[in-house]
């Protein structure tokens, strides 16, 4: 079976200057939650459906997956999050992504460098940078 990944960098999220708090809890801004219901509606546009989300618990992360879970009409339950994929690695994407090999089309919503890291290894022409949402 052949598998589709889409991977998706976290919207933009709240400026790390004026964030009060450890960097793990930035959420998104207004225009991160606008930039999610862009990317859904672009995968719309390319009939690209998730079959799994998996994310980040990282809320900028999280909720970046949740909307465009929620308008690709993505099952709630079909969204993974896993708190150890912050600042983890690519590593530990490559263990994770082996563990859900079975789904069709897997959606993967992160951070950089880890994601761009794992363009570089699974893609023949990776992308130079990695835009967010």
């Amino acid at each position: 079976m052949t598998q589709q990944l889409v991977v998706v960098r976290h919207a933009q999220a709240v400026d790390k200057l004026k964030h009060k708090g450890h960097d793990r809890y930035r959420d998104l801004t207004s225009t991160g939650v606008k930039q999610a219901r862009k990317t859904a509606q672009e995968l719309h546009d390319k009939h690209i459906k998730p079959t799994i989300i998996i994310t980040s618990a990282a809320p900028r992360a999280y909720h970046t997956a949740v909307i465009i879970g929620r308008e690709l009409e993505v099952p709630p339950n079909s969204i993974v999050v896993d708190s150890n994929l912050y600042r983890c690695g690519v590593q530990k994407w490559l263990e994770t992504l082996a563990y859900y090999q079975s789904f069709r089309c897997v959606m993967i919503v992160g951070h950089n460098p880890e994601l761009l890291e794992l363009c570089h290894i699974l893609m023949d022409k990776p992308p130079s940078k990695l835009p967010k949402a």
